[in-house]
């Protein structure tokens, strides 16, 4: 047998080991990554950038954890760059499965930068209405959010004593796996004129580029590579080692190399087999 009739008949599971391996290497040892920061991601970070020491920001964390591969790097790094720049944190969501997830986040990145739940942050947990919600935080946040997540009344939670409305916040960020980033740009920008950064999954970002085009937006991280995206802005600002969306961006793109060069050698095999034989058929015709 030789080499093209072994690249025919290569067993399968060599391949999904070659696979396993080009894919875990990353996954387990993030390295800097050379890329290229698109327009929309670039004004993301210098929006997030602008907001002054001691300044208040909306998060509304609206994905749960079927999301969170597309969404929580670009969460993460938001967070590392608002606790950098001591900027207070007020989280809500629109949907019923993420509160969990934003308080293990949130504990998780505060702990860093010693930063006190009450004091410098506060989850506000979720609230059912939608655009019902995102309209109402402009007259009275306490009304549609009464107590925070653990059920701690707001009035005596000391970050939200001068916080009733959009009028006290610098800027408003919709982590977003739906169509939240519409009831924002609608209520929150349209009516209010608050300041607007989103981030979106891959199936939804297309959908927000006009608002970006129009203004309505300030800037928007789309999927992973927008993540990663964020995340080189990082490292090159506050020297942040990479994180997921990095290692996520760079195992894709070596499984998408070993799967190129499986499919060259494959055709490779091929074509080199058939005319190999051709000859034979020839002279069987005459």
């Amino acid at each position: 047998m030789n080499i093209w009739d072994r690249l025919q008949s290569i067993d399968r599971r060599w391949i999904f080991l070659v696979m396993f391996i080009v894919i875990i290497i990353p996954l387990m040892n993030p390295q800097s990554l050379d890329i290229n920061v698109s327009e929309p991601t670039r004004k993301a970070f210098e929006r997030v950038e602008k907001i002054p020491s001691d300044s208040n920001v909306l998060i509304s964390w609206d994905f749960d954890p079927g999301s969170q591969a597309e969404l929580l790097p670009t969460a993460k790094a938001m967070l590392h760059q608002l606790f950098k720049k001591d900027v207070n944190i007020v989280v809500i969501t629109l949907l019923p499965a993420a509160p969990t997830l934003a308080d293990t986040t949130l504990n998780e990145i505060s702990s860093i930068y010693k930063k006190e739940e009450g004091v410098d942050w506060v989850n506000l947990g979720f609230k059912p209405g939608l655009d019902i919600v995102v309209k109402s935080i402009g007259t009275d946040i306490y009304e549609i959010f009464p107590a925070d997540d653990k059920g701690k009344r707001v009035e005596s939670i000391p970050l939200m004593k001068d916080i009733r409305n959009y009028d006290d916040f610098d800027l408003v960020i919709d982590l977003s796996a739906g169509s939240s980033v519409d009831f924002f740009v609608e209520q929150a920008h349209g009516r209010y004129g608050v300041d607007l950064v989103a981030a979106a999954t891959g199936v939804m970002i297309g959908d927000f580029y006009p608002y970006l085009e129009a203004n309505q937006l300030q800037g928007l991280v789309g999927a992973l590579v927008g993540a990663a995206e964020y995340e080189k802005l990082m490292e090159i600002s506050y020297g942040l080692e990479p994180d997921k969306a990095t290692a996520g961006m760079q195992a894709q793109a070596k499984a998408h190399i070993a799967i190129i060069i499986f499919i060259i050698l494959g055709n490779i095999g091929f074509f080199a087999k058939r005319n190999k034989t051709s000859p034979k058929l020839e002279s069987l015709s005459k």
